[in-house]
């Protein structure tokens, strides 16, 4: 087992920031060391692929079996109400709920904790997709930094080195089928997305652009954590950062809801 070098570039700025930082800014910091230090690729992509693979070991570390407790059932319950129950305020074109035949979870963590969750109780016509891979696969997680609109990505792709570009997550998601399963999805019929737990950071721009900017995508419900001021409106602001098209991102995205919340 490797041990992480602490005097490694990225690894010694995370710790200086570790105070105010969670997973999507480890990643968002990796693509600002990048930006500045070139030169220094080599030891950056060292650093973020260690900190993978750390990442793997730990969550591997980890017990699963007893997430299923009441309150986490209800949770459950609560996040699927709303596409199950006729009565719920969804908002579709014309205004009239529509029941789903099928429902996609895109899950972005890594473990198997929304399966053991769901167990049996999983609705028919439902399938969880690990579109950043899975600590049950002996495949590396998908981790690394997924904006390829920025302005700096366009100068990091014409410099000709591919060391600049190895961690860069649309390169990732050939290592699977998953990104494609993701895509056959969003065009084989309209869509809603329900929104629980991700922040919505752009280290995954290049993902929920394509899912949010869809022309079958016809509402989105933020999920905002309960008990934290303005968490609705922080969620609502990254969301807004992965349009081009700021009116259709106020006409799909829905008004906050206190029903729509998670502990």
């Amino acid at each position: 087992m490797r041990k992480i070098e602490y005097n490694d570039l990225l690894i010694s700025s995370l710790i200086g920031k570790i105070h105010q930082g969670d997973w999507i800014d480890v990643e968002q910091l990796f693509f600002e060391l990048l930006i500045k230090n070139q030169s220094k690729i080599t030891e950056l992509n060292r650093g973020i692929e260690q900190l993978g693979e750390k990442l793997k070991e730990y969550l591997r570390s980890l017990r699963y079996t007893q997430l299923g407790n009441t309150q986490s059932l209800t949770l459950v319950d609560r996040m699927f109400d709303p596409l199950y129950n006729e009565s719920s305020e969804v908002i579709h074109d014309e205004m009239k709920p529509v029941l789903p035949d099928k429902t996609l979870l895109l899950n972005f963590n890594y473990t198997p904790a929304l399966s053991i969750l769901l167990g049996e109780t999983m609705y028919l016509g439902t399938d969880i997709l690990h579109v950043h891979g899975s600590i049950i696969s002996q495949k590396p997680l998908i981790f690394g930094y997924g904006d390829d609109s920025h302005p700096a990505y366009v100068d990091l792709e014409n410099k000709g080195n591919n060391a600049l570009m190895k961690n860069i997550k649309s390169f990732h998601y050939s290592r699977g089928f998953e990104y494609h399963r993701m895509l056959a999805f969003i065009e084989s019929s309209e869509y809603e997305v329900f929104i629980v737990g991700h922040s919505c950071g752009l280290s995954d721009r290049v993902l929920l652009k394509q899912i949010f900017e869809h022309i079958k995508c016809k509402a989105i419900q933020i999920f905002h954590r309960q008990g934290i001021p303005n968490d609705f409106q922080d969620r609502h602001i990254n969301v807004s950062r992965h349009f081009s098209d700021k009116l259709r991102m106020r006409k799909i995205v829905l008004p906050e809801n206190l029903n729509t919340c998670f502990p």
